[in-house]
């Protein structure tokens, strides 16, 4: 029997401990990507990319009308700024199971986009995230904190060995 994708039934975002229901219109979790460089050096047949650490992380968010009290997290100086995104996903045929991303960052765009009369308006956010993780049904599927070098994928710290060896 095929598998069959679960969908995002439904989401809860806060931000700063506040609720945002009934105005978040979506959210775009960062991608994650990891910088890479090529390197060849003698002995070697051909390049290979190395990995050199998590690239900036960055998440826009989308909430109807103007919500100006939000402006308070513009500027990258306000780093700390808690974002929590919840998301309720079903298969069908099977039960509800929960996804809860949580980010830390602060916004370096706030874009109030096009005021017309009689006409819903949105304003886009970007953060710049200095930590993000998923926790897809209980279990922790992604873990990355740039400032205190931690980065667990399924449960393993890819890490851990560097910050030991720097007494960290």
């Amino acid at each position: 029997m095929a598998k069959l994708p679960r969908i995002q039934r439904n989401m809860a975002l806060s931000i700063n401990g506040v609720g945002f229901a009934g105005t978040c219109e979506s959210v775009t979790p960062p991608t994650l990507t990891r910088l890479t460089e090529d390197f060849r050096a003698g002995g070697m047949d051909g390049t290979i990319r190395i990995d050199m650490g998590q690239e900036a992380m960055e998440m826009t968010i989308v909430v109807a009308g103007t919500d100006h009290g939000l402006l308070e997290h513009l500027g990258l100086l306000s780093q700390g700024v808690p974002i929590t995104l919840r998301t309720a996903n079903q298969a069908q045929g099977s039960g509800v199971e929960g996804v809860t991303y949580k980010a830390t960052g602060s916004w370096s765009v706030y874009d109030m986009g096009e005021m017309a009369m009689g006409a819903k308006n949105t304003t886009t956010i970007t953060a710049q995230l200095t930590h993000f993780e998923i926790v897809d049904a209980g279990d922790e599927a992604l873990f990355v904190d740039v400032p205190n070098m931690i980065c667990r994928l399924r449960g393993v710290d890819i890490l851990k060995e560097q910050r030991d060896a720097l007494g960290v």
